[in-house]
């Protein structure tokens, strides 16, 4: 009896310690998104960059595959405000991948004209190498809404 208490206890420690650890890694990757928002919000290429992974790719709302280099350019006029709102963030961590499923709200509002809103549903693919997470793979699709 005494040996399966024992066994029961390190099972229970070693559940806890990996919940934990799952718990911090899932923080360390919304921060990623967090930082992504914020530095395509600041209009910051340099930031943009570094949160990406070398092999980048992305899937635009219009489905169009882009690379890094293809991507790099665009939506970084400097004078172009723009936001992105957040929803329904999920992240999910397997091993040194993770996955976030969420919704945002994007508004672009060029100087001198009336700001532009989309819904678009996306999917961050994260991969963390040196302990780093960096953005592997985007996927964003256009919420288009239901017609009545």
């Amino acid at each position: 009896m005494s040996r399966l208490r024992g066994l029961l206890f390190v099972v229970c420690v070693a559940a806890l310690t990996t919940s934990f650890a799952v718990a911090g890694e899932r923080e360390d990757v919304l921060a990623v998104l967090e930082a992504e928002s914020a530095a395509w919000e600041a209009r910051d290429p340099v930031a943009v960059r570094a949160l990406y992974h070398a092999d980048f790719t992305v899937f635009t709302g219009n489905g169009q595959l882009l690379l890094w280099p293809d991507w790099k350019g665009l939506n970084l006029d400097p004078e172009t405000k723009i936001t992105i709102a957040r929803r329904h963030v999920d992240a999910s961590i397997y091993g040194n991948t993770a996955v976030i499923a969420s919704y945002s709200i994007n508004t672009a509002t060029p100087p001198g004209e009336s700001p532009e809103s989309n819904t678009l549903r996306n999917t961050h693919v994260l991969l963390k190498s040196d302990g780093t997470w960096k953005i592997l793979h985007v996927h964003l699709s256009n919420l288009t809404p239901v017609s009545t």
